[in-house]
């Protein structure tokens, strides 16, 4: 998003992102929790400059060595120029 990493470590979405943003990103967390496997998401998240960018979300259980799920994890990947060009290829097609 832009924003320094001592800014965002350790805090949830709910204080980085406006409540439109952050909602559906703890409803995956959610559907993670139920489902107990790796998921994707794509999501469209405004950055410090409020220019929406595109990301790919990997979320999926962190379990112990009982087995048992403890929480979560999630990889983002910023894809905005991917969704981009694929518009241009789609428009000149």
């Amino acid at each position: 998003t832009g924003a320094q990493a001592e800014h965002i470590l350790g805090r949830r979405a709910e204080e980085l992102f406006p409540a439109e943003e952050s909602r559906p990103m703890r409803e995956e967390d959610l559907a993670v929790m139920n489902a107990g496997q790796i998921m994707n998401f794509e999501n469209t998240l405004h950055d410090h400059n409020g220019e929406p960018r595109v990301w790919l979300s990997t979320k999926g259980p962190l379990r112990d060595e009982h087995g048992q799920m403890r929480g979560i994890f999630g990889i983002d990947r910023d894809i905005t120029e991917l969704r981009r060009a694929e518009e241009e290829t789609r428009l000149v097609a």
